[in-house]
């Protein structure tokens, strides 16, 4: 087994997950997942992202076994926020807070519509 494989293999024990579930959830297929936990093969771009997207597994964690620390997250986003206006900094202060609000409304319907169902 390879460290990528050792990983994974942890991560989803930890978390009682089945090779079933991760089917299910994250669309990557048992046989796929086993060879990937038994070091067969490494995870493709595809598959990489389906676990970034449906369990918050980042790349670098799963490639490398660095987990990139929450300064390290927004350090982009910072040095993009030194290069702007205050005009540009205030209208992207607004559409951020809408976008939230946004998200926040989806969310909150979604739940009224399962209770109600």
């Amino acid at each position: 087994m390879n460290e990528i494989g050792e990983r994974l293999a942890k991560w989803r024990k930890k978390n009682k997950l089945t090779l079933a579930e991760i089917k299910e959830k994250a669309k990557i297929s048992t046989g796929n997942f086993s060879d990937l936990e038994k070091g067969k093969s490494i995870p493709s771009a595809k598959a990489l992202i389906s676990l970034k997207n449906e369990y918050n597994l980042d790349a670098d964690w799963i490639l490398f076994g660095e987990e990139k620390n929450s300064n390290d997250k927004y350090k982009d986003i910072e040095e993009l926020f030194e290069q702007l206006t205050e005009e540009e900094l205030f209208t992207m202060k607004y559409m951020i807070k809408k976008e939230y609000k946004e998200i926040i409304d989806q969310r909150v319907t979604s739940s009224v519509s399962k209770d109600t169902g």
